[in-house]
C-alpha cells in the first residue's frame, strides 16, 4: 500500500516539476491516524491512544523555510494544520475566530521550537458497528512527556495485552458524553487552551 501511495505521489511532484512549478509549491502530507499494526498486540485503527495510532507524521515542504530532511518533535493537531496553511496564505489568523489551531510556522522556520505545549485529544462515538459494544471513545491530554486518557463507552474491547475484557467501563449503554464535556473542556480552559483541538 505505501509503495502505491508513493507511486502517486510522486507522478504529481513530477507534474509539478514539468509545469515549472514546483519550487513554488508547498506541499503537505499526513494521515488521519496511523495503524497498531500489531503492537500492544493490538490491530488497525483501534480507539485508543497508543502512540503507534496517535503518533501521525505531517510531511511539509514550504519553499524558502523548510529544510529537506529537517525534523521536528512539536506537538501538533490536525487543526493546527489548518490553521498553518491559512497563515502561510496570508489569512490574519488573529481574525479569524474559527481557526482554532495553533500556527506551526515557529517550528517550519527552527524545528528546536515548540508552538504548542499541549494537545486535547478525544473521539466521542463508534466510527463503525463493529466497535459500538467496545470501549469507543477516549478523551485525553497530553504534553510530549505524560498523556492522560479517560476512557467511555459500554464495556468490552481488549486489554493492552490481546485479552478480552468484558467488564463494563466508567459508564453504562445510556451515558450521555454531554454530561462529562463541561467538567472536561472547563479542565482546558483553566490551562488557557482556546477551542476544542
Amino acid at each position: 500500500m505505501f509503495a502505491e501511495l508513493d507511486w502517486n505521489l510522486r507522478r504529481i511532484l513530477d507534474v509539478l516539476d514539468e509545469l515549472g512549478i514546483y519550487d513554488d509549491i508547498l506541499i503537505a502530507c499526513t494521515s488521519d491516524h496511523d495503524d497498531a499494526c500489531g503492537s500492544h498486540g493490538l490491530r488497525a485503527k483501534l480507539p485508543c491512544v497508543c502512540e503507534e495510532v496517535i503518533g501521525v507524521p505531517l510531511i511539509m515542504r514550504v519553499p524558502g523555510m523548510t529544510q529537506a530532511g529537517a525534523e521536528t518533535n512539536a506537538l501538533a493537531t490536525h487543526v493546527d494544520l489548518a490553521t498553518t496553511l491559512c497563515a502561510l496564505g496570508g489569512v490574519d489568523i488573529d481574525d479569524s475566530p474559527t481557526l482554532w489551531g495553533v500556527d506551526l510556522f515557529p517550528a517550519l522556520a527552527d524545528p528546536a521550537a515548540t508552538p504548542r505545549n499541549y494537545v486535547f485529544f478525544s473521539q466521542d462515538a463508534a466510527q463503525s458497528d463493529l466497535v459500538a459494544n467496545t470501549r469507543h471513545a477516549v478523551r485525553g491530554f497530553f504534553d510530549g512527556e505524560a498523556k492522560y486518557a479517560r476512557y467511555y463507552g459500554i464495556g468490552g474491547g481488549v486489554d493492552r495485552a490481546g485479552n478480552v475484557d468484558d467488564r463494563p467501563k466508567l459508564f453504562g449503554d445510556d451515558a450521555a458524553f454531554e454530561d462529562h464535556d463541561y467538567e472536561w473542556y472547563e479542565l482546558g480552559d483553566k490551562a488557557g487552551h482556546q477551542g476544542p483541538s
